[in-house]
C-alpha cells in the first residue's frame, strides 16, 4: 500500500488436525430461572400489598410522588435506570404514599422496598 512493503509470516496448520468443533445451536436449551421478584400482571401477595419493590438492580433517577400523596393504580412512582435503560415503576393499586425509602441517585437491588403505602 502506498509503495510500502511488508514482511508476513504465515503458519500453515497440518491437515491431520481436525478443526475445532462449533457449538451445536440446532436444538434450544431450557434454563430454569427463579420467578422475578416483581412482574406486571401478577397477583400481589397480602404481605406485599403495602409495599413497592424494585424489579431490578439499578439506580433511582427520579421520583414522581411525595409522602402523603394519593395514587391510583398504574400511576408513575419512580424511575430506575439499569444498563442505560430506564424502567418506570408504577403503582400496583390505589393508595396513599406513607414512606419513600429511596432518593434519586440511590443504588437499589432486586426486591428492595422502594415505597410503602398506608
Amino acid at each position: 500500500m502506498e509503495g510500502k512493503t511488508y514482511d508476513v509470516d504465515v503458519e500453515v496448520m497440518p491437515e491431520s488436525q481436525p478443526p475445532p468443533e462449533a457449538p451445536d445451536f440446532s436444538s434450544p436449551r431450557t434454563v430454569k430461572m427463579p420467578p422475578p421478584a416483581f412482574s406486571r400482571g401478577r397477583r400481589v401477595p397480602k404481605s406485599d400489598e403495602k409495599t413497592c419493590r424494585s424489579p431490578l438492580a439499578g439506580v433511582v433517577t427520579s421520583i414522581a410522588v411525595m409522602a402523603g400523596q394519593a395514587v391510583t393504580k398504574n400511576d408513575p412512582l419512580l424511575v430506575v435506570e439499569a444498563m442505560k435503560m430506564e424502567t418506570r415503576i408504577t403503582s400496583l393499586a390505589a393508595g396513599i404514599i406513607r414512606t419513600i425509602r429511596v432518593a434519586p441517585g440511590d443504588a437499589v437491588k432486586p426486591g428492595q422496598v422502594l415505597i410503602e403505602f398506608e
